[in-house]
C-alpha cells in the first residue's frame, strides 16, 4: 500500500468521520467490556435520575441497554431510584480475573534472559537494550512491570486497541538515544487500521494554539504510521493543520493491534473479541438483575404504613390547589392529595366527630405497617450469585467465587487442565504478539541510526 500521507488524504479523517470498517464493532466490545470492568456511575451534573443529557457521550450504551430500560408496568419513581441507585456488582468478578491473569508475568515460568545476547563493545553499558527495557523503561521502569499494570487489563478489556511503538520524544540531546515506548491508543481513537501497512489514530498528547482573538486553544493531534514514518497531523488554528513527518525508516509499521479472539478472516483489517467475551451473557444477566433487586427490596423489604386519614389539609382545606397571583396552583403542603403530608414522626389525629366516622368502628390502632413477602429478595440475591460463578466457569476461573459443594473432584480435576490451557493461550499470545514485537520495536528504533547492521541488531534481543 503505498498512499501518499496529505492532507487531502487525511482530512475525512480529521474533521470528518471516516473510519475503518470494523471501527463501530471494535467500539460495541470496549463498552460492553468496560461496562462490566470499570462500573458506571451518574456523573455529578446529573441530579435528575434520567441519561447525562448534558454530556450524552459519557453514558455507556450498556448502562441504557441493561439498566436504564423500564420494566414491564414499572413506575417512573421505581426507574428513577435504579437509575440512581445502580451499583456495579459485575465490577468485582471482571477485576479478580485480571488480577489473577497478572500473575503471568510474575510468574515462576516468566523469564526475561540476556544470558545469549549479544551487546557491540562500543555502546556503553548505560545505553543497552537490557538497562533500558529491565531498568530505565518511561514511568514503569522495566517493560515487565508496564506489563503487569497496564497491558494485561487493556487486552482483556480492549483487544482492539491499538500498541504503538513511539517515542516519547521526536529528538532527544546530543549523544542520548531515542526513548521508545509502547502506547495503547484505546478503539476509540483509532481511525483506520491496515494490518502492517497504516494506521491513523488520534494522539493521546494534545497541541496548543493562539486564535485570531488571542485566547489560548487546546488542539488535537493526529498521527498516521506507515513502514518509514510518523506524521503528525497538528491543529494550529480553529480550522487549520499543519503536517509534519518524523522518519524512522524501520521499515515495517511500529504499530499493531493487541489482539485476542480472532472474529474475522480479513488479515489487512482484522476484528477480535476478548480472551474474556463469554463472560458476558452471564455478567449481563448479573447487572440487569442487581438493578431490579434494588427496585425488589423498595417495593418488598421497606416498611410502608397504612394510616386512617380524617383530617383535610390545612393550606388548601382539602382541594388540593390554592390561589397564587390570581390561579390556581397545586398546594406545596400536601403535594395535591389535599391531606396533611405523612411522617413517622407527626402524631396520627382522628377526629371523632368527622362524618365519615359516624356510627363506624374506628380501626385500632388507626395505622398498621404492612406485612410484605420477602422470598423473592432471597431467590434474586441467590441468582445473582450464580450469574456471577456462570460468568467464572465460562473462562473456567469458578475457583474465584466458592465453588459448588456438589462438584466432584474428578470434575475439578478436569476444571484445572482446562483453565491452564485458558491462561496458556493468553500467555502465549502476550508474548508473541505483543511482548517480543514490542522489544523488536523499542530495539529497531533506539538503536537503528548507531548500529545500522539489523543482524547485529537482532542480537541484542532477550528470550521471554
Amino acid at each position: 500500500m503505498d498512499q501518499e500521507i496529505n492532507w487531502e488524504f487525511l482530512q475525512e479523517y480529521v474533521i470528518g468521520s471516516k473510519r475503518h470498517k470494523n471501527y463501530r464493532k471494535a467500539l460495541d466490545v470496549y463498552h460492553h467490556l468496560t461496562f462490566h470492568a470499570d462500573g458506571y456511575f451518574h456523573r455529578p451534573w446529573n441530579n435528575l435520575g434520567t441519561n447525562d443529557s448534558k454530556k450524552p457521550e459519557t453514558v455507556n450504551p450498556y448502562f441504557k441497554r441493561l439498566i436504564d430500560l423500564r420494566r414491564p408496568s414499572e413506575t417512573e419513581p421505581i426507574l428513577a431510584y435504579r437509575r440512581l441507585n445502580y451499583l456495579p456488582v459485575t465490577k468485582v468478578p471482571i477485576n479478580k480475573v485480571v488480577s489473577s491473569l497478572k500473575k503471568i508475568v510474575k510468574c515462576a515460568d516468566w523469564h526475561i534472559s540476556y544470558d545469549k545476547s549479544e551487546h557491540p563493545t562500543f555502546l556503553p553499558d548505560k545505553d543497552s537494550l537490557e538497562r533500558y527495557a529491565e531498568e530505565c523503561y518511561p514511568k514503569d521502569d522495566s517493560i515487565e512491570n508496564w506489563a503487569y499494570k497496564s497491558l494485561i487489563r487493556w487486552l482483556l478489556i480492549d483487544p482492539n486497541a491499538l500498541m504503538v511503538v513511539m517515542p516519547l520524544q521526536w529528538e532527544e540531546q546530543p549523544g542520548c538515544l531515542l526513548r521508545p515506548y509502547g502506547h495503547i491508543i484505546l478503539c476509540k481513537d483509532v481511525y483506520e487500521y491496515v494490518e502492517g501497512e497504516l494506521c491513523i489514530f488520534l494522539s493521546p498528547y494534545a497541541t496548543s494554539y493562539i486564535t485570531s482573538e488571542g485566547h489560548k486553544k487546546s488542539g488535537k493531534i493526529v498521527i498516521t504510521v506507515t513502514k518509514n514514518s510518523f506524521v503528525e497531523c497538528k491543529q494550529i488554528a480553529d480550522d487549520k493543520y499543519e503536517l509534519i513527518e518524523h522518519p524512522h525508516n524501520i521499515g515495517e509499521m511500529p504499530a499493531y493491534l493487541l489482539g485476542g479472539e480472532s472474529k474475522n478472516p480479513d488479515i489487512f483489517q482484522p476484528f477480535y473479541e476478548s480472551f474474556i467475551q463469554a463472560m458476558i451473557p452471564s455478567l449481563d444477566a448479573a447487572a440487569r438483575d442487581s438493578s431490579d433487586l434494588d427496585a425488589e427490596k423498595v417495593q418488598h423489604l421497606f416498611s410502608t404504613m397504612w394510616h386512617l386519614q380524617m383530617q383535610s389539609c390545612q393550606a388548601c382545606a382539602g382541594i388540593g390547589s390554592v390561589n397564587v397571583k390570581g390561579s390556581q396552583v397545586v398546594c406545596p403542603e400536601c403535594e395535591g392529595r389535599g391531606t396533611p403530608p405523612k411522617s413517622p414522626y407527626r402524631d396520627i389525629e382522628v377526629n371523632m366527630n368527622n362524618t365519615l366516622i359516624q356510627d363506624k368502628n374506628v380501626p385500632i390502632p388507626p395505622a398498621v405497617y404492612i406485612t410484605k413477602p420477602t422470598e423473592m429478595v432471597g431467590l434474586m440475591r441467590n441468582e445473582i450469585t450464580t450469574e456471577i460463578h456462570d460468568a467464572l466457569s465460562a473462562i473456567n476461573m469458578e475457583f474465584l467465587c466458592e465453588a459448588p459443594l456438589n462438584q466432584s473432584g474428578k470434575a475439578k480435576e478436569v476444571d484445572r487442565d482446562e483453565l491452564s490451557n485458558f491462561v496458556y493461550s493468553i500467555a502465549y499470545h502476550i508474548v508473541q504478539e505483543i511482548i517480543n514485537p514490542l522489544y523488536w520495536f523499542v530495539n529497531e528504533m533506539r538503536y537503528n541510526v548507531v548500529i545500522p547492521d539489523l543482524a547485529t541488531r537482532e542480537k541484542m534481543l532477550p528470550f521471554i
